[in-house]
């Protein structure tokens, strides 16, 4: 291998952590949209169960 072969296999492995990188902080995007999602209709359930709750005790 010559210097420029050298080379060239570091900027691949260089540009292959560049991508790894990517695609972990986009899994982690993921990660954190789901939660709060999650999150949201979590609180979305408990208001509807906290006014069933309410309704049924007036009746």
């Amino acid at each position: 291998m010559d210097r420029e072969d050298l080379r060239i296999k570091y900027d691949q492995a260089r540009l292959a952590r560049a991508k790894a990188e990517q695609k972990m902080i986009e899994t982690r995007l993921a990660a954190d949209k789901a939660e709060l999602a999650f999150s949201e209709a979590d609180k979305k359930s408990r208001a509807a169960f906290e006014r069933w709750r309410k309704i049924e005790v007036e009746t």
